[in-house]
């Protein structure tokens, strides 16, 4: 039986769906406690949902998404011939004006076929690797194709294979699943699509929407492989 647990450990109200409707209305508010900037996340929102409703994508909103994404303490945005220092390290230079040319011709009724596809071509632009072309694909069809976040995904495995609470999903476990670091472009979009199969099973009848990531990532957390969840699960260092 599939089981929910609220951080102390406890159990969420259970029911056919009740239970996951509990997890994901909880877990989505947990996350703002977990997330500084929710002035950013409300614009991403907003932004989300008016690609939905077939705004076009502009510079504007892909430099806030990336801001998002990325977090601007940690890339630069280059902006045509000016460089906006967005951030404080010079480690990821994104090209805003280039990436943008490809990015404005993916829309949310691209097929699944196509994900490696743009894949492929996102993952040519410096500073953009696998999980970050994921995000654009997400952020370009509007929420149509699911992000994908490791915490997320720990929360998935954690729901689908009815962990205990004192259990971790470990780095290792997690990457048999989604091969993020290799260079073939087929493999991630393989990878990629089963993971989206697997949320969609788990959602059922359910809408796929923001509050659905924010409560997964906030829920990985208590499962990830870390310090302190080892210690609570009686792991030794």
């Amino acid at each position: 039986m599939v089981r929910y647990f609220y951080p102390d450990g406890s159990l969420i109200e259970q029911g056919k769906d009740e239970g996951k409707t509990n997890f994901i209305n909880f877990y989505s508010q947990v996350y703002y406690f977990m997330n500084k900037n929710t002035a950013l996340e409300k614009r991403i929102e907003k932004i989300l949902a008016d690609i939905k409703d077939g705004v076009r994508i502009n510079q504007s909103m892909m430099a806030d998404f990336l801001e998002w994404k990325v977090d601007k303490h940690y890339f630069y945005l280059n902006k045509g011939d000016n460089v906006d220092t967005v951030g404080a390290l010079d480690k990821r230079v994104i090209e805003l004006d280039e990436l943008f040319e490809v990015a404005k011709n993916i829309d949310i009724n691209i097929p699944e076929g196509s994900v490696s596809k743009y894949l492929g071509e996102l993952i040519q632009f410096k500073g953009i690797g696998v999980v970050y072309a994921i995000a654009i694909l997400y952020f370009c069809t509007g929420g149509t194709f699911p992000i994908y976040d490791r915490f997320a995904h720990i929360a998935l495995m954690t729901i689908k294979q009815e962990k205990d609470f004192n259990t971790i999903v470990t780095e290792k476990e997690r990457e048999r699943q989604f091969h993020f670091n290799s260079s073939n472009v087929e493999v991630v979009a393989k990878d990629y699509v089963s993971y989206s199969k697997m949320l969609k099973e788990w959602l059922g009848e359910m809408t796929y929407n923001r509050k659905v990531d924010q409560a997964l990532w906030a829920y990985g957390h208590l499962f990830s492989e870390n310090k302190t969840n080892m210690e609570r699960c009686g792991i030794n260092l």
